[in-house]
């Protein structure tokens, strides 16, 4: 992080991964990459991935705006839990995966074959204007170049995110916190299809010291 005078700082982060393993991804019955079993190579886990993200803060406000490259001989690679469906069998959301990538939203993750994505996000911190403990948020995201197991390589997705953040200051409720979060995620290659999610998230925070 660089301190650039009163209230402000521009922070860098970049991430860089390599996968390089030898398999069964796309065969039948061991698909278990991320978008279907793709694989340049059969029976190949390869990947390549980084990513950048810059952040801008100033006075509560921030900027963060980033882009993610992933190779295109496979998906991103992470231990995949799956995705919860109801009675008709239709995903209804993450099944508890999460992998450390700046694009792992709340409905997608921007992380298959070849997918070029770009991200932003504002952020604001009600503290500067007395109200502490209250923080919003927008993003979104944008991907294209997807590859699929049809031979496919121009698939897109977009997700916008939506965020607001409440934790109690005083009082015997102090570090009882509330979340909302709602995500717009669309896509004309992905099994998510079109997909809108609003979470409520209770969460409470005790130190025993």
């Amino acid at each position: 992080m660089l301190p650039l005078g009163e209230e402000q700082s521009f922070k860098t982060d970049l991430r860089y991964f390599d996968s390089d393993s030898d398999g069964k991804n796309g065969d039948i019955g061991y698909r278990f990459n991320n978008n279907g079993g793709y694989a340049k190579t059969p029976g190949e886990v390869d990947n390549k991935t980084w990513s950048a993200m810059f952040t801008y803060s100033f006075r509560g406000h921030s900027i963060l705006v980033g882009h993610q490259s992933v190779s295109d001989d496979g998906g991103f690679v992470w231990l995949n839990q799956g995705n919860v469906v109801d009675g008709r069998n239709r995903p209804e959301g993450n099944g508890g995966t999460a992998f450390y990538l700046f694009t792992d939203a709340i409905v997608g993750n921007f992380s298959r074959a070849g997918e070029q994505t770009m991200f932003g996000q504002y952020a604001y911190d009600f503290a500067k204007i007395g109200v502490p403990g209250l923080k919003t948020s927008i993003s979104y995201l944008t991907g294209d170049d997807i590859k699929d197991v049809r031979g496919g390589d121009d698939h897109k997705e977009w997700e916008r995110d939506m965020r607001i953040d409440y934790i109690i200051q005083t009082g015997p409720l102090k570090g009882f916190g509330t979340t909302v979060r709602h995500g717009t995620y669309r896509s004309d290659g992905s099994a998510l299809a079109d997909t809108d999610q609003t979470r409520v998230i209770f969460n409470y925070s005790y130190s025993f010291l």
